[in-house]
């Protein structure tokens, strides 16, 4: 799941001409490091992301479906790392632990 995850996501940064720098996960939350255009709205980036990955995860793993009637929280954090060095936040993406 965390792989087609990961794919989903790539190709929705791709669609706004953005892209996928790393990406990490754990059981209960991913961690996502993207670069998008200045003009990119990102509520409206996050909810296209949710959307996609909730309904496309759910058809290809239908055991998904017997958690509830949604896969993501409502909620999302954002954060521009703008001031840090660029290495410094990919490792921090990378060293999340990976559910199994």
């Amino acid at each position: 799941m965390i792989d087609m995850a990961r794919s989903i996501t790539a190709a929705r940064c791709a669609a706004r001409s953005g892209e996928l720098l790393e990406f990490g996960g754990e059981e209960d939350h991913l961690h996502l490091l993207f670069s998008l255009p200045p003009v990119a709205a990102l509520a409206d980036f996050a909810n296209a992301l949710k959307t996609s990955t909730s309904r496309l995860l759910r058809r290809d793993f239908p055991a998904l479906k017997r958690q509830g009637p949604a896969l993501w929280s409502p909620s999302y954090f954002v954060c521009s790392c703008g001031g840090a060095c660029l290495k410094t936040v990919k490792r921090y993406v990378q060293a999340q632990e990976r559910p199994e």
